[in-house]
């Protein structure tokens, strides 16, 4: 049998299923954010004990194709081969932390009760309508998805903050890292009930925290202040484009505030990368974009993760038509050369790899449609695009009594 060392090397191990549990806005428990929603990777219900979970049918199975490095059909598809994986969004200390894990493995797959990263997310609770979200994701489409196209993608979630704390407090002692996720973070309360804990208690833990940048305190907490005491936190903010153009992607956000937010992150020293998702809507925009920051020095040359939107397919940057890719391949080789004329030694947590290799994958995407291994047609992209314009005309109408995005997008949307 192969060694720990060389069993996390293999090209199909991922740590998730050894050191994690995703406890998902739907109620239910997955192994991964890759996989949540997929019921054929059901772990079991939020309510269950973390002890059967840790061993349901799902987890153990995983462990034993990884460990023997064979391919996992879902995990390959929406993970391994795509530009945004698990095995990238998670840091090598996940990795550190499977390999106390691996030895306990059994026969069956089963293993000790090891709580080693948590990914929280209390509720779909959030402030923003993000223009390619759903209610699954965020309260606050749940009336315009009801309204404007009939059904609400969210379910009723009775797994409550209190279970949750339970859940936290029980298995609280293996805890190394942290993920704060949602919904938003920064208007749930157990966000605050872990991290006030985790500083009474003196407890060295990881934080990552990704955040919509729209707040900075709740509930008496100010939320920097608390981050500034963990000696390795890392801020993600979800942040698409300035100006209308990123207050219409990202509904309800307000560019003077995020900018403010990001000042005072900085200002405490705490670690911020920012973790746009790139779509049809700001592929085009996103070079000059990144360069205002940076002159406005809100954010540095090469802490950026470009984080590619899978889903919904229209929304994808494949589908724009072959004219407006080659103004887009043009714009990205010329940001590549100004990247590299800031920096040679680039922070490469963001994305596991140079900015400059993931802008080039991104290209290539963009051209092929290939995002991960799915199979793409590019024959589809006319309907494609037909079905956005539809589909966003619609929300239009009913956020704003016209259409918007036409203008705003029109060096794009042609």
């Amino acid at each position: 049998m192969n060694s720990i060392d060389e069993i996390v090397k293999q090209e199909h191990f991922c740590s998730v299923p050894f050191i994690h549990l995703y406890y998902f806005t739907d109620g239910n428990v997955y192994p991964c954010p890759a996989l949540a929603g997929n019921k054929k990777y059901l772990v079991g219900s939020s309510f269950d004990k973390p002890e059967k979970l840790w061993n349901s049918d799902v987890l153990k199975t995983m462990r034993l194709k990884m460990l023997r490095n064979e391919k996992i059909g879902e995990c390959h598809k929406e993970c391994f081969g795509a530009l945004n994986s698990c095995k990238k969004y998670l840091g090598d200390e996940s990795i550190d932390c499977a390999k106390k894990n691996i030895p306990t493995v059994k026969l069956d797959g089963s293993s000790d009760l090891n709580f080693g990263v948590w990914n929280i997310i209390e509720s779909n609770r959030c402030n923003l309508k993000c223009t390619y979200c759903n209610s699954q994701y965020s309260s606050s489409w749940l009336y315009d998805e009801k309204t404007v196209f009939g059904y609400n993608s969210f379910k009723e979630n009775s797994f409550k903050n209190s279970d949750l704390i339970k859940v936290y407090d029980d298995n609280y002692d293996d805890l190394e890292e942290i993920w704060f996720a949602g919904g938003e973070p920064a208007i749930q309360d157990s966000t605050y009930y872990f991290l006030n804990k985790i500083i009474a208690d003196k407890k060295q833990v990881r934080i990552r925290f990704i955040t919509n940048l729209m707040f900075s305190s709740y509930k008496g907490n100010n939320l920097y202040d608390l981050l500034s005491k963990f000696d390795d936190c890392i801020i993600f903010g979800s942040w698409d484009l300035d100006g209308e153009r990123g207050e219409y992607i990202r509904t309800n956000s307000d560019t003077q505030t995020i900018e403010q937010n990001i000042k005072e992150i900085n200002k405490r020293g705490i670690k911020f990368i920012l973790q746009s998702v790139m779509s049809c809507f700001n592929l085009f925009y996103y070079p000059e974009y990144h360069k205002r920051l940076f002159e406005k020095e809100l954010v540095r040359a090469d802490n950026v993760r470009y984080y590619n939107l899978n889903y919904p397919e229209i929304f994808r940057y494949s589908i724009l038509k072959q004219e407006v890719k080659d103004n887009i391949k043009y714009k990205i080789e010329d940001y590549k050369k100004w990247l590299l004329s800031t920096t040679k030694d680039f922070d490469t947590y963001a994305n596991k790899e140079s900015p400059i290799i993931t802008l080039g994958k991104i290209i290539d995407t963009m051209y092929t449609g290939k995002w991960g291994h799915w199979n793409y047609d590019e024959t589809k992209n006319d309907a494609l695009r037909e079905e956005m314009y539809a589909r966003l005309t619609k929300l239009d109408m009913h956020r704003y009594g016209k259409n918007v995005f036409r203008n705003l997008f029109s060096d794009i949307f042609i």
